[in-house]
């Protein structure tokens, strides 16, 4: 990749990080979340909202939705109907302001667990983001603190479920019996954080997404957690050192309903998570109890700060860049979404038509996944990306791959400023859902072509300039006779623009220091001149459209026919002729 990163966490839609649901004045000191409801719904915390989304950071004690909504599972919607319900967080939120009155929650959390909920703001975006959290599309992520000392540093649970309608889930021993419908495959991922004093913290990524997953697979594996009174030992004093499910959803990563790009939000754990295991608490843990109005336990205990209780100065510069590795390096975990490998990849391949044994660059190659691709199809690939994260990542991948990994190699480069004579010539390059967010298209385009041989082509894709332009468009709605037509609005196109995004809202709202980048909003024409002023003709363009379909409902044909006919990506093949 280039210089400037994609951005990868927020902020797609214009939405602001934000720090709270209202401003509630000075808290009093305390070292756990409030128990009561009034303590409750003061501690939720806004962390990111658009015209399209609402994240915010739950505290424990506190349910989605009333126990009446229960067990409906994940994107579960209440209508401008239904009767308020005062104590839930639905309810809350849904009468702490006018523009909050009608959403629809897409995630699911216990109400003893704390940690980020997504809710969508529109009807329209509600469907496609149920399916991507329900088809295990969505990202998510969990810390938790397991009763005893896992056998290994990471490992993979993969016991299917038994998942009734109602009651608590079971973990399916080989060769046990249940109806089908009710029996689910399962796989959880886990990596051992620290250790100690009997105990395990452990960071959780969710394959699938059924309900109690996590709590079900550590309790069969033996390794329940603590404070789980279903699942676990939290009926007993001693099971339950915190009086609630030491349980936060610190991460979540899916596809934004308005324009397509990847959001990334988190949230870190509580610092009594720490303590649990004898471990020191990281600072952004501190920082986001702070935020939360609960005073450390290091802090409550006499230790000094500098800062007398308040929340710390921003860190040094390179603390940021600390900070961006770091979420970089979780990206290696993650899945591609949908769209990614069912349009962008196979897309690309098409238009590329790479041979066996050519020779071929892909610019801006982020983890390596279209290099990989690529090798695999018999090219020798060389991938270049600003993040030298990133490119650890994408070389440990590849050593993994064997042959097909030796015919890969990446390097850290500047897609701006190529080193061409000691890269090389090759026959063909890419340049895939990058140069949106690069300042000088020129430069790179110019780059590219100048490592091309005669004849060799470019390939890049991008988000559509004119239907998907952050902060330009966005869905609406329109009743033709009874008939919902769903249509895509632009409010400009021609106007060349840029927009900056916080790429570590989480943080940023807990009073870490922002880090930003900045996507850059062209009309087509710009990438036609830069590419011809590069010496590159456009020999094709294609536009591809979401191949998402939307679950059975009211709306459902509308929008299926929308995603058909409204593109979501351009991606055009250019040749270098001399």
């Amino acid at each position: 990749m280039g210089a400037p990163a994609r951005p990868g966490p927020g902020g797609p839609r214009g939405g602001k990080p934000r720090g709270g649901a209202k401003d509630a004045g000075p808290t009093t000191a305390r070292t756990r979340f409030g128990r009561n409801q009034a303590d409750r719904a003061r501690d939720v915390r806004v962390i990111y909202e658009d015209a399209h989304l609402l994240i915010v950071d739950k505290p424990p004690g506190l349910a989605v939705l009333a126990d009446k909504f229960a067990g409906r599972g994940p994107g579960v919607r209440r209508g401008p109907g239904t009767p308020p319900v005062g104590d839930d967080l639905l309810g809350l939120l849904r009468h702490s302001t006018r523009q909050r009155a009608r959403l629809f929650a897409v995630s699911r959390l216990d109400p003893e667990a704390s940690g980020l909920v997504v809710f969508a703001k529109q009807e329209a975006d509600f469907e496609p983001l149920k399916t991507e959290f329900v088809r295990g599309k969505a990202d998510q992520f969990y810390t938790v603190v397991a009763e005893g000392e896992m056998p290994d540093a990471n490992g993979t649970l993969r016991a299917a479920l038994l998942v009734p309608r109602t009651g608590p889930v079971r973990a399916m021993p080989p060769g046990d019996y249940a109806r089908e419908r009710e029996v689910a495959h399962a796989v959880t991922h886990y990596r051992v954080l620290e250790a100690g004093q009997g105990r395990s913290l452990l960071r959780l990524r969710m394959e699938t997404n059924r309900r109690d997953q996590p709590r079900a697979h550590l309790a069969a594996a033996e390794h329940p957690i603590v404070g789980d009174r279903a699942y676990g030992k939290g009926r007993s004093p001693e099971g339950n050192p915190l009086h609630r499910l030491v349980m936060h959803a610190s991460e979540v990563a899916f596809t934004h309903p308005g324009s397509g790009e990847r959001v990334r939000m988190s949230s870190p754990a509580p610092s009594s998570f720490y303590e649990l295991v004898g471990a020191p608490a990281p600072e952004r843990a501190s920082e986001a109890d702070r935020a939360r109005g609960i005073t450390p336990a290091s802090e409550s205990a006499g230790e000094a700060d500098p800062e007398s209780g308040t929340r710390p100065s921003p860190r040094p510069a390179q603390g940021s860049w600390e900070n961006v590795a770091e979420w970089y390096d979780e990206l290696i975990a993650d899945r591609r979404s949908d769209h990614y490998d069912e349009v962008i990849v196979p897309g690309t391949l098409g238009l590329l038509g790479v041979r066996t044994g050519e020779r071929v660059l892909d610019v801006a190659c982020g983890q390596g996944v279209l290099a990989q691709e690529l090798a695999g199809l018999g090219a020798e690939v060389v991938g270049i990306d600003g993040s030298p994260t990133l490119i650890s990542a994408a070389s440990a991948r590849a050593g993994d791959l064997g042959e097909t990994g030796a015919r890969v190699r990446f390097e850290v480069g500047d897609a701006r400023a190529l080193d061409v004579p000691r890269l090389g010539k090759f026959q063909a390059a890419a340049c895939v859902m990058a140069l949106m967010n690069m300042d000088r298209i020129g430069d790179v385009l110019s780059g590219c072509a100048a490592t091309l041989e005669p004849g060799g082509r470019l390939v890049c894709v991008v988000l559509h300039p004119a239907f998907r332009a952050p902060g330009q468009t966005q869905w609406g709605w329109l009743d033709e006779g009874g008939k919902p037509v769903q249509f895509r609005r632009v409010d400009a196109y021609l106007s060349e623009a840029s927009r900056e995004i916080v790429m570590n809202p989480g943080e940023a709202a807990s009073g870490a220091e922002a880090v930003k980048t900045v996507t850059y909003n062209r009309p087509i024409s710009a990438y036609v001149r830069a590419a011809a002023a590069a010496g590159l003709v456009i020999d094709a363009m294609e536009e591809w459209a979401s191949q998402r379909q939307s679950e059975p409902g009211p709306r459902a044909s509308a929008e299926n026919r929308a995603r058909r006919e409204i593109p979501m990506f351009l991606a055009f093949r250019a040749v270098r002729l001399e």
